[in-house]
């Protein structure tokens, strides 16, 4: 992706990478290439709360139901919310909000 992000530099560019546990937002405003040492927008990982289900599965103790989903905190994902990639759009960019829908 950052190979992409130093190309194609005649529009803005946002993008979302995920493998599932680790997410990324990149942005990448019109002509201006990706530095070298380019860092994500955003970041955030679910590593730490797998790791607690992993461990919870190895335990021999009782399940507490939606302990683990209790220890993922939302507020982690509120930069990959559609308002905030509106947000994005409107700072980094300065255009018009153009996603719409539920989040």
């Amino acid at each position: 992706m950052k190979e992409y992000l130093r190309k194609d530099l005649d529009f803005h560019a946002v993008a979302l990478l995920s493998d599932g546990i680790d997410w990324e937002l990149w942005v990448r405003p019109r002509h201006q290439p990706l530095p070298e040492d380019a860092e994500p927008y955003s970041y955030i990982s679910l590593r730490k709360p797998i790791g607690d289900v992993k461990a919870r599965n190895l335990e021999n103790e009782s399940y507490h139901p939606h302990d683990v989903r209790g220890k993922i905190d939302n507020s982690t994902f509120e930069n990959f919310t559609a308002s905030a990639l509106n947000e994005v759009l409107q700072s980094e960019f300065d255009l018009d909000p153009v996603i719409v829908g539920n989040e």
